[in-house]
């Protein structure tokens, strides 16, 4: 009798276990809300991972440069700097993570990278009012990260800067400025910064690259429509929008070009301020203002600006 009361437990465990499973599952795939489409709904991709597959932090914990032992000179991380305070957000957690909620400065931000494109934004997270916090989605548009708020479930595009389906549906996501730099040069620029901890509460080998092999492909994982072919598909490129206009600079031209240290965008005077290395620190107009900017593949640059202009150092001289 009592081992018949026991496998009968055991049953109603394993029929527990499983109806949650299927709930879960169920609850990861309808929660994001799809109505109120900006783009074409068969263009929202799975990208392999699930629903918060890919976990943003919540949570994150910081500490300082001495402590980050995990982190070489060289490895490139997204600086932030807000109201007189600084934080390093490193590529090599944002791989694992694609989206840190943060408060710094006072203000409530979100550091966002999306490993495909090879972009790294950073927003504000007071939306109409309303502070909000955000994950991985696990689709795809033009083979850039979906996040979803959630508070809303929408989605949210993070080269688009907007929410594309649900409640939020047009809502725009307001970009701060950030760079994208190596660790040694970013404690250069900021001595006093603060640098994400590599202690997420996730079990990830931070140490490994899983989009190596990515990088080293040629092709493209997703579709993203016509590619121009004015660069190859997977030159690095700072993308900046200003007057209206998008540009594109191809990141090599830092490096072998003297000339490229300032240019014009309809009339309006663009400073590159760069490290000794050549790394583009910072965006600036002629009154020393910050004109936010974007490292990105050019496959992803043009697909969400179409009609970006190149920078040619032909052009410039003429």
């Amino acid at each position: 009798m009592r081992s018949s009361s026991i496998r009968w437990m055991i049953l109603g465990l394993i029929i527990l276990l499983f109806a949650g499973c299927f709930l879960w599952y169920q609850h990861s795939k309808m929660a994001i809300a799809t109505e109120n489409a900006l783009v074409d709904p068969n263009e929202i991709l799975s990208g392999g991972p699930p629903k918060d597959g890919i976990p943003a932090l919540l949570k994150p914990r910081f500490i300082a440069p001495g402590q980050a032992r995990y982190l070489k000179s060289s490895d490139p991380v997204v600086g932030v700097t807000i109201n007189g305070q600084s934080r390093a957000y490193p590529i090599k957690i944002l791989n694992w993570h694609e989206a840190v909620n943060d408060t710094l400065g006072g203000e409530p931000i979100v550091v966002t990278f999306c490993p495909l494109t090879q972009s790294a934004l950073v927003f504000e997270r007071k939306i109409a009012g309303k502070t909000h916090t955000f994950g991985i989605s696990g689709k795809l548009y033009k083979s850039n990260v979906l996040l979803y708020d959630h508070q809303t479930d929408s989605l949210w595009s993070q080269l688009k800067e907007k929410a594309i389906t649900g409640p939020m549906s047009g809502a725009t996501l307001k970009q701060l400025p950030s760079v994208q730099i190596s660790w040694k040069n970013w404690q250069r620029k900021q001595a006093a910064t603060e640098v994400l901890s590599d202690d997420t509460g996730y079990n990830r080998d931070y140490s490994v690259d899983p989009y190596a092999g990515y990088y080293r492909l040629g092709s493209l994982m997703f579709p993203v429509g016509e590619v121009r072919t004015d660069l190859s598909a997977k030159t690095l490129v700072v993308g900046i929008q200003t007057q209206g206009v998008s540009k594109a600079y191809p990141v090599e031209l830092f490096k072998t070009s003297d000339k490229l240290r300032r240019d014009h965008i309809k009339g309006r005077e663009i400073h590159f301020e760069l490290s000794q290395e050549n790394e583009v620190i910072s965006v600036k107009d002629q009154q020393g203002r910050l004109i936010p900017h974007i490292f990105s593949y050019w496959f992803a640059w043009q697909a969400f600006h179409p009609q970006t202009e190149l920078y040619s150092p032909v052009a410039a001289d003429s």
